[in-house]
């Protein structure tokens, strides 16, 4: 969670907050024009976290109630979300994000990964679904990643590997566990063991 608030005098824990879709962008949108959206509805600007490869700029709408710009320069692939105490208030602004931007949806991603060609097309498009799904994926999401996570294409892998920043972790622990112990990529076998880590620590 990136933000809390208060309900009343009442902390909000991570058992009251709530996150809308990630509405992954199209090609078309950029920083700008998620600031200018901002801008135009009165967001009240919040804070900003910045690495080489990662970029999210915070917006508060009302009391605990947030809007998010998460840029990742690594993978390609941008995406805004509602995150806040009040599911109708999260699913609302979430509606209105989504008319605003056109985000890449994911019934478009599936059809979009069964029809890629090249090895870059299956990449980007794993990464965007990978990005977009929710915790309850379609099971045609889940065969795909199944195979990812088994393809020889290390790059198809670690795609699948993003997977776990987002579904519920029983859905990926199986395969991300087998990475982390016997993928033959160092690096990978590296970044399966911080989710692997980051998971046991927290159960």
């Amino acid at each position: 969670m990136n933000q809390q608030g208060q309900q009343g005098d009442k902390p909000v824990t991570e058992a009251d907050w709530f996150r809308g879709d990630r509405l992954v962008l199209p090609p078309t949108a950029d920083a700008d024009e998620v600031i200018a959206f901002a801008d135009a509805v009165g967001f009240t600007e919040g804070h900003e976290k910045r690495t080489p490869t990662f970029y999210e700029r915070v917006w508060n709408i009302s009391g605990p109630l947030y809007f998010h710009y998460v840029d990742n320069a690594d993978t390609g692939v941008s995406y805004v979300q509602v995150t806040g105490d009040s599911p109708q208030s999260v699913e609302r602004f979430t509606g209105i994000a989504r008319q605003f931007f056109s985000p890449r949806e994911v019934p478009d991603l599936i059809a979009e990964a069964r029809a890629a060609q090249t090895r870059e097309d299956k990449v980007f498009t794993l990464v965007q679904l990978a990005t977009a799904i929710t915790s309850d994926p379609p099971p045609e999401v889940m065969s795909m990643l199944d195979e990812a996570f088994e393809s020889p294409d290390r790059d198809l892998r670690r795609a699948a590997l993003l997977s776990a920043l987002y579904l519920d972790w029983p859905l990926v622990a199986p395969h991300v566990r087998r990475m982390h112990e016997h993928d033959g990529e160092e690096t990978l076998r590296r970044q399966a063991g911080y989710f692997v880590e980051r998971n046991d620590d927290a159960s």
